[in-house]
């Protein structure tokens, strides 16, 4: 069967692109070589316990762009997007209410809290507002430094931690900072800051499923537990897969940009494998009276504890058990929380390079640092050396977590590239 566009890969991206493709009249395949959708925004089962494997919170999904697929994600609404605590005498509680968020920065002795947060929020509308954030032209590192001249916001070229240290004691930049961004530009800090995250119901895998039904609403085709294993031609005319060859002239690849090495022979800087770590504990009850009382007051929301990054997600959603996830040390972590996990679940690079077909294991499929972190994956954005290939995963501008962006702008690309008239696009 012949189609206008394949994509590869039905994660989130790869779905978002299929429903911006459909949107706009085309006739879509989406190919994936797991059995299910959702990539790595994926809910898995342990002992019939529900729990979300790889990604545990959704918070950089713009509500213009879900707005304009026409989905809306279930999530546990409540009053704040996180409990910072590094003991029990220093808390934040980072309310969604400004006045109150300011206020709490202010309690602890950080005054300049409330400038460090409005700068941030102004990069990111600038962003918009520029055609930096939805664009077809990814931006390099120079033409976005150019852009920030005479803005007042020229600070986010410079390295995060001289920036934070400007704003916050040092006890607190851990708040904001991943342990690899202190030397990289603190544009990465705004990227990753929002005032809206929140827990998926059902688990992020949730987020795959409602795009899905979309798309199938729109007429996408699957085909699932297929893998790709080539490219015909000079420019795209066939993709040749396990379950048969597919004609088309258009692809838009949303897995790994690295496995593009073997697929095309096309040229790439491949990065190390990726050393993080995440867990799932299942403990067997968790008592809400024997929690620390920072954590008690509101356990629907993301904690920033001395033992790591934490969720409870299942004293808010019914998961048939109960679940912690830890982005840190799970021993320590149930110990400050009083649990006692039956079962604990370690999720890894490696395992991800195997369960996700993807090189180095990076939950960003690049590492959001430089030289991967405005030219990802190449100074072609989301075009390829393949006419008629583009690249939509978490590996292509502005990167990761689940943003729907690399994929709408691919999507968008490809569009343009045929010359429609783009009258389902948002922009």
């Amino acid at each position: 069967m012949k189609y206008d566009a394949v994509i590869i890969g039905a994660g989130h991206n790869g779905l978002v692109s299929a429903i911006t493709l459909a949107k706009n009249g085309l006739k879509v395949l989406v190919v994936e070589s797991r059995d299910r959708e959702g990539g790595m925004a994926d809910t898995s089962t342990w002992n019939h316990v529900r729990y979300p494997r790889s990604s545990y919170v959704l918070g950089l999904f713009p509500k213009e762009l879900q707005d304009y697929l026409g989905v809306s994600f279930p999530t546990v609404e409540r009053d704040r997007n996180g409990t910072f605590i590094t003991d029990e005498k220093h808390v934040i509680r980072f309310f969604k209410d400004k006045e109150k968020r300011h206020e709490e920065f202010i309690r602890m002795g950080q005054r300049k809290y409330p400038e460090l947060e409005d700068k941030m929020l102004e990069l990111k509308n600038f962003m918009k507002k520029e055609g930096l954030l939805f664009t077809t032209r990814p931006p390099t590192k120079e033409e976005f430094k150019k852009k920030l001249q005479d803005t007042g916001l020229e600070m986010f070229m410079e390295p995060s931690k001289r920036v934070i240290s400007e704003f916050l004691d040092e006890e607190f930049h851990n708040y904001f900072l991943y342990p690899f961004m202190g030397s990289e530009p603190a544009y990465v800090m705004a990227y990753f800051f929002s005032l809206d995250w929140k827990i998926v119901k059902g688990g992020t895998g949730t987020v795959a499923k409602v795009l899905m039904k979309r798309a199938e609403e729109l007429g996408v085709h699957f085909k699932f537990s297929t893998h790709v294993t080539g490219i015909e031609g000079e420019e795209v005319k066939r993709i040749n897969t396990t379950n048969g060859d597919v004609e088309s002239r258009r692809i838009i690849m949303t897995g790994s940009p690295v496995l593009l090495k073997k697929m095309i022979g096309m040229k790439f800087n491949e990065p190390p494998v990726s050393r993080w770590r995440r867990y799932t504990l299942f403990p067997g009850e968790i008592k809400t009276g024997s929690l620390p009382s920072p954590v008690s007051e509101e356990v629907c929301t993301l904690f920033t504890l001395p033992t790591g990054e934490v969720t409870l997600p299942s004293l808010c959603d019914d998961l048939g058990g109960h679940v912690v996830t830890v982005m840190g040390d799970p021993e320590a972590t149930s110990q400050y929380l009083n649990v006692k996990p039956l079962h604990i679940e370690e999720m890894n690079a490696r395992k991800a390079e195997a369960e996700y077909n993807l090189p180095s294991g990076d939950l960003n499929h690049l590492p959001m640092r430089c030289p991967y972190l405005f030219e990802r994956p190449t100074n072609m954005g989301y075009l390829t050396p393949l006419k008629g290939l583009y690249v939509g995963g978490s590996g292509a501008y502005p990167g990761g977590q689940i943003t729907g962006v690399p994929g709408y702008n691919a999507a968008i690309t490809l569009l343009k590239e045929m010359n429609l008239n783009l009258g389902g696009s948002f922009k």
